[in-house]
C-alpha cells in the first residue's frame, strides 16, 4: 500500500561519509587521467570528474559545467573540511581531514536530485580514485532492501528477533525525490531494546513497529515502537529538527496571530517540502488553533469566541523567512490579506516600478508539451510568472533556468494554494523576477516527476525575455 506522505520529510545529506550506514564493497582505481597532485576541495572534483568520465561516460556531470562551491564546514570544527560543488542539478560533497596535503584523503559523494544517479568514492592527494560504491540509480526495491537489511542487522533483531516474522506493512512515498518510509513488523523472544547481552529480560513474545526513512539510497532517521532509537540505539529518541522548522517554529510564535491568541500545544507539522538540493530553501507547512477567529493583533475588536484551526505555509531561505501565508488569506510577513484580483496572483513588487505578469493554467496547456512566449520588461522593472501546479500528484515546477543572469535576477518563488486552508491542495507556483540590465535572456520552466522512473518534461515554458 502506497501512499503520500502528510508529514514531516526530514533529509540530513552533508554526513561525513565514513559515518554512512551503508558501505559497499571498495573497488581502488589507477589514477584518473591526467592525474596531477590533489591539494584541495576544488581539484579533489576535477580529479573525480575525469575519472567518471572516462569509466562512465553518460550519467555524469560534464568536463566542462561550471561548479558553485560553498563551504559547509560547521563553526568551531577544528581538523575537517566539507565542501559542496553545485552545477545543473548535480550536488558534489567533499570531506577531507585538515593533514599534511601529500596524505590527504577526500571522501566524496555525488548526486543528482534530479535523475537519482549517485556515485561514492574517494581521491587520494596523488590522484588515484577508490569507489565505495558504482555509478547508479536509486529506486525503490533498492531502498526497500536497504530498509529491511537495516533492520535485520539492527542490535535489537540480533539479539533475539524470531526469524520469518519481519513483514512490510505499509509504505509511505515522501515528496521529496526519491525518498520513501517504509513500516516493518516483528516479533522477539524477550522484552526491551537493543543487545541486552548479561541483562535481565522478560522471556515473552514481544512485538515490536518500525518506521525507517530511506532518502537517495541512506537511512535518515529509523524509530522503534515511537521510542527506540535505532540509529542512534537510545530511548527518548531526539531526531534533529529539521533544517528551516526552528526558523518557522520561532516565526509563528512571535507572530501577531499566535501571540494574541495562539494556543500552546497546537502546533502541528505536517509537511516540509525542499526546492533546492542543499536544502537551503524549503516550503515548511504547520497547523495550529488560536481561541478566536480573525488574523493579526486583534485587540479591540469584537471576535467570534470559537477554535479555530489555521494552515500556514512558509517559505525560508537559506534560515530567513522569505514569505508566509495563513489560511491562503493573510500575509503574515505584511501583515495584511492577500488579494486574489488579477492573473499574478501576487501584487506586484511595491518598489515604484512597471510589472509585468504572465501566466498559465492547467486548461491552457492541456495539449502541449512545449510552450514559448516572447515578453517585455522595462528596466527597472519585475516579471511575475504565475504557473498551475499539483505537487499532489507527483508533479513539480523544477527551479526556473535563467539564461543570462546579468539581465535578469530570480527575485522570489512561492506556491500559492488556491482553496484557502486545504494543504496539498491544487495552487500555482508563482515566480518574481527583477529586471537588471538592458537585453535579452530566456526563462526556462519545466513540470515533471524528478525521480527514477517519472515522468519527465511533460510541460516545459520557455519564455524569451527582452528588457528595454
Amino acid at each position: 500500500m502506497k501512499r503520500l506522505l502528510k508529514r514531516n520529510n526530514v533529509i540530513w545529506i552533508i554526513t561525513p561519509l565514513v559515518a554512512l550506514p551503508l558501505v559497499f564493497g571498495a573497488c581502488t582505481g589507477a589514477p584518473a587521467a591526467n592525474a596531477a597532485t590533489v591539494n584541495d576541495g576544488a581539484q579533489a572534483r576535477d580529479a573525480i570528474i575525469d575519472y567518471l568520465d572516462g569509466r562512465y561516460s553518460s550519467n555524469v556531470p560534464g568536463q566542462d559545467v561550471p561548479w558553485n562551491e560553498e563551504d559547509l564546514t560547521p563553526p568551531g570544527t577544528v581538523g575537517s573540511s566539507t565542501k559542496s560543488y553545485q552545477s545543473d542539478g548535480w550536488i558534489l560533497f567533499i570531506s577531507y581531514p585538515i593533514v599534511k596535503p601529500d596524505q590527504t584523503v577526500y571522501d566524496v559523494r555525488l548526486i543528482n536530485n534530479d535523475s537519482g544517479w549517485k556515485w561514492e568514492g574517494s581521491v587520494s592527494a596523488d590522484g588515484t580514485v577508490s569507489e565505495t560504491s558504482p555509478l547508479k540509480q536509486i529506486t525503490e526495491d533498492e531502498s526497500r532492501q536497504i530498509a529491511e537489511d537495516f533492520v535485520k542487522n539492527s542490535p535489537t533483531f540480533i539479539f533475539d528477533g524470531l526469524d520469518g516474522t519481519l513483514k512490510l506493512v505499509d509504505t509511505v512515498v515522501l515528496r521529496t525525490p526519491f525518498g520513501w518510509t517504509y513500516k516493518y513488523a516483528f516479533q522477539n523472544a524477550h522484552g526491551g531494546y537493543g543487545n541486552r547481552t548479561g541483562q535481565q529480560v522478560l522471556q515473552a513474545i514481544t512485538p515490536h513497529t518500525v518506521e525507517i526513512s530511506i532518502i537517495l539510497g541512506e537511512v535518515i532517521n529509523a524509530t522503534m515502537d515511537g521510542q527506540w532509537d535505532m540509529v542512534n540505539q537510545k530511548m527518548n529518541v531526539d531526531i534533529p529538527v529539521e533544517p528551516g522548522r526552528e526558523v518557522a517554529e520561532s516565526f509563528i510564535r512571535n507572530s501577531p496571530t499566535f501571540e494574541y491568541d495562539g494556543m500552546d500545544g497546537s502546533m502541528e507539522w505536517v509537511e516540509t517540502l525542499y526546492l533546492t538540493p542543499d536544502n537551503s530553501r524549503a516550503l515548511v507547512f504547520v497547523r495550529f488553533q488560536s481561541t478566536h477567529s480573525g488574523y493579526g493583533d486583534r485587540t479591540g475588536q469584537i471576535l467570534a469566541e470559537v477554535i479555530t484551526r489555521h494552515d500556514v505555509q512558509i517559505t525560508i531561505d537559506r534560515g530567513e523567512v522569505e514569505s508566509a501565508i495563513m489560511d491562503g488569506e493573510w500575509d503574515m510577513v505584511n501583515q495584511v490579506t492577500i488579494s486574489h484580483d488579477g492573473p499574478g496572483v501576487v501584487p506586484p513588487l511595491d518598489d515604484g516600478t512597471t510589472s509585468v505578469q504572465f501566466g498559465l493554467t492547467f486548461d491552457q496547456m492541456s495539449g502541449l508539451n512545449h510552450i514559448a512566449r516572447d515578453i517585455s520588461v522595462e528596466l527597472p522593472g519585475s516579471l511575475i510568472v504565475t504557473l498551475d501546479s499539483n505537487p499532489t500528484t507527483g508533479y513539480q515546477w523544477q527551479e526556473a533556468r535563467i539564461g543570462d543572469e546579468s539581465v535578469l535576477s530570480q527575485y522570489s518563488r512561492q506556491f500559492v494554494e488556491q482553496e484557502a486552508g486545504a494543504i496539498g491542495a491544487p495552487g500555482k507556483d508563482v515566480w518574481t523576477f527583477k529586471s537588471l540590465e538592458r537585453g535579452t535572456s530566456t526563462l526556462q520552466f519545466t513540470y515533471c516527476r524528478p525521480w527514477a522512473g517519472g515522468e519527465e518534461n511533460e510541460w516545459t515554458v520557455e519564455l524569451n525575455v527582452t528588457v528595454n
